[in-house]
């Protein structure tokens, strides 16, 4: 991915300032560090990665010409990511936020900022049911609850009940 793309979001008053761009192979570690975070992990009912399987995911990802990554910036800094990506079928998008940065708004705005950059819908999420931060993302960005279900352990996440939201 080239770095050219960047996409600076509308934001009121309150909204933090913050800027989506493509995602440079410099920006790795530092998604890397964020991913290791066991609250974040908790939260999020996922099991970190180690360095060379993270890296791996990344090298496929920024190979892949139908996955949508940015970094999330403030103030020169990475504070996140934020992706769209294929899976079972349909769009899907992910995002994670340093943990420093959680309440903020941050995660709302980046989101709000990707979605207009990513036109296509339906577009899907899928979240941790005791993960009500993110819920709140989605709900506020615009995603409705499909369904929930219960998810059985894979190596990228524990097992537990999950819920499904979909943007049209």
């Amino acid at each position: 991915m080239s770095d050219r793309h960047t996409n600076e979001p509308q934001r009121d008053a309150g909204t933090p300032a913050i800027t989506l761009r493509d995602v440079a192979w410099e920006d790795v570690p530092a998604l890397y560090l964020m991913q290791l975070d066991p609250d974040a992990n908790r939260m999020a009912s996922t099991k970190a990665r180690d360095r060379a399987e993270f890296e791996r995911v990344w090298l496929r990802n920024r190979a892949d010409p139908t996955i949508v990554a940015r970094v999330i910036v403030r103030d020169g800094r990475v504070i996140g990511g934020i992706s769209r990506f294929s899976a079972d079928g349909h769009d899907h998008v992910g995002y994670w936020i340093e943990r420093s940065e959680w309440g903020k708004g941050v995660a709302t705005s980046a989101l709000h900022a990707f979605l207009a950059e990513i036109e296509a819908r339906p577009i899907y999420a899928t979240v941790s049911v005791t993960n009500v931060g993110s819920i709140r993302v989605l709900e506020r960005c615009g995603f409705v609850r499909t369904g929930t279900r219960t998810e059985p352990e894979t190596e990228r996440y524990i097992a537990g009940e999950v819920a499904f939201y979909r943007l049209d």
